[in-house]
């Protein structure tokens, strides 16, 4: 607001740019990615952008499946990962750590009307936390 009303223009919008996104050819198909730059933010909008890209990339195509491998934690990227996904596949490790991640990120996804299946990465280095987790699952 100040940068428009500014009589002498001391204040200067500039345009933040957090980061780089590119379509790359691979033998499975297109594959649309990003580059966030060095502690930038905004990380959510760039995620939407990749997804767009991919979404039009995919209806001009004609294919039928999108797969968008989505950020850690539960703040605006993974929100604008899930926006319009059918299915959120969760990976997680057998750490009480990775419990607790686990069950945010389905909270959110639960949240926006979005499925959850779950992997278990490196599911026997804790075979006890494995079984915290199928059975805290199968609850769901």
């Amino acid at each position: 607001m100040c940068a428009l009303v500014c009589t002498v223009q001391a204040i200067q919008m500039k345009e933040n740019h957090c980061g780089e996104w590119y379509i790359s050819e691979t033998k499975y198909g297109p594959l649309v990615h990003a580059r966030l730059g060095i502690a930038e933010e905004n990380s959510g909008k760039l995620v939407t952008l990749v997804r767009q890209n991919a979404q039009a990339i995919a209806k001009k195509n004609n294919l039928e499946l999108i797969i968008v491998d989505g950020p850690p934690g539960i703040g605006c990227p993974l929100i604008a990962t899930l926006s319009g996904a059918n299915l959120a596949i969760v990976v997680t490790e057998p750490t009480l750590s990775g419990l607790h991640d686990l069950q945010r990120v389905v909270k959110v996804a639960q949240h926006f009307g979005v499925k959850a299946a779950v992997i278990i990465n490196k599911y026997d280095i804790n075979l006890e936390n494995s079984a915290k987790i199928e059975d805290w699952c199968q609850k769901k």
